[in-house]
């Protein structure tokens, strides 16, 4: 996979060819992804541009755990991987265990 990150600010509102002109670059049998720092490249001529070229677009998402008393910061995001991806068989296993075996009554 390539992931494409492009900077904050645009030259043209909704003008998408400069990506465009980058994702013709990329091999055909190589899974393109973009992520986008400015929201103004959240347009339909932006998403339409993607879709076309078979791109991913990448957003980030951000999560806090907040450790409580019990420590069981890292049993919540397993939680939160197996919701996210719950196709995987036992997403977050690893968290889960070293927060079993660093807290095994909790």
């Amino acid at each position: 996979m390539v992931v494409g990150r492009w900077p904050d600010g645009r030259t043209t509102d909704g003008d998408p060819d400069g990506v465009d002109a980058c994702l013709e670059l990329i091999p055909r049998d190589v899974p393109p992804a973009v992520e986008f720092r400015d929201p103004r490249w959240y347009a339909d001529s932006v998403f339409e541009m993607l879709q076309l070229n078979g791109a991913a677009l990448c957003l980030r998402v951000y999560a806090c755990f907040n450790n409580d008393a019990g420590g069981h910061a890292p049993t919540d995001a397993a939680c939160l991987a197996r919701l996210l991806f719950p196709s995987r068989p036992d997403p977050g296993g690893d968290a889960r265990r070293a927060s079993q075996a660093a807290h095994p009554s909790g």
